[in-house]
């Protein structure tokens, strides 16, 4: 697999020959149009082309590939966002629920095009071996959505990839969508369109261990018999409050600036 830090590239970019539908990969014109993908000739052959810009929406790099899956970079991948990232800014209406983001280029056309090429997907530059350095060095931009979906591939880098970058994104955005085929290409491929948007939109979000949704918890709290739900772990503070009591709610204060 390509190294997760990519090599200096300064080769010039390629000039686009044309936008046209990957029809063994079931992505239509209308999508690849919408993320300029196209073809261009490349050491005496035709090859695949996607544009990757710069922190300031520049296009400054081109991801290769060829028709044997090999790849290679042309200009500078030295500081490029997440690929689609400029197609989605911030407060664009119901644009703002939830962003995908896939492992490749055609997995996030997959993905934007089940959804009518409506909602933000974006894809990592060099796949799942890249994925939490570039999550974190775009961090912020994710963070403005409601919910972070990570649609990686179903293999074992796929599903490692996903755990790491829970970590360096935002706590309680991040949802892992568990795909029942490698990738999204190939759901769309399949037929199974439909089914890919239903497991995007009902991806549950990834909690730390140890934090127990409210939810889970009621057949705890409407237990008979006990004065409290159940006790604190500190006694002095169980000694207080006698325990976490039904129809009670307790409020922590501190100074400003203590948190």
């Amino acid at each position: 697999p390509p190294p997760e830090i990519l090599p200096p590239v300064t080769t010039p970019l390629l000039p686009f020959i044309t936008v046209k539908a990957l029809t063994t990969r079931g992505i239509t014109k209308e999508t690849a149009a919408f993320f300029n993908y196209g073809y261009s000739e490349y050491r005496n052959q035709q090859v695949q082309v996607s544009e990757f810009r710069n922190q300031q929406g520049q296009v400054v790099a081109q991801h290769i590939r060829d028709k044997d899956k090999r790849f290679a970079w042309v200009g500078d991948t030295s500081s490029m966002q997440l690929w689609g990232q400029h197609l989605w800014r911030q407060g664009m209406g119901r644009g703002g629920l939830f962003v995908v983001v896939t492992e490749g280029e055609i997995d996030a056309m997959s993905v934007s095009q089940v959804q009518g090429n409506k909602y933000p997907v974006v894809s990592l530059p060099n796949g799942a071996q890249s994925a939490k350095k570039y999550l974190a060095a775009n961090a912020t931009w994710l963070g403005q959505f409601a919910r972070i979906v990570l649609c990686f591939d179903s293999d074992e880098p796929g599903v490692k990839a996903a755990a790491e970058c829970v970590a360096v994104l935002p706590l309680g955005k991040v949802a892992v969508c568990q795909l029942p085929r490698k990738d999204a290409n190939d759901m769309v491929v399949a037929g199974e369109g439909e089914i890919l948007r239903e497991l995007l939109w009902k991806a549950t979000p990834t909690r730390p261990d140890g934090i127990v949704n409210a939810n889970d918890l009621w057949d705890e709290l409407i237990k008979p018999g006990s004065d409290s739900a159940c006790p604190y772990p500190w006694p002095q503070l169980d000694a207080m409050t006698r325990g976490f009591r039904r129809g009670e709610m307790v409020t922590l204060c501190a100074g400003s600036g203590v948190g």
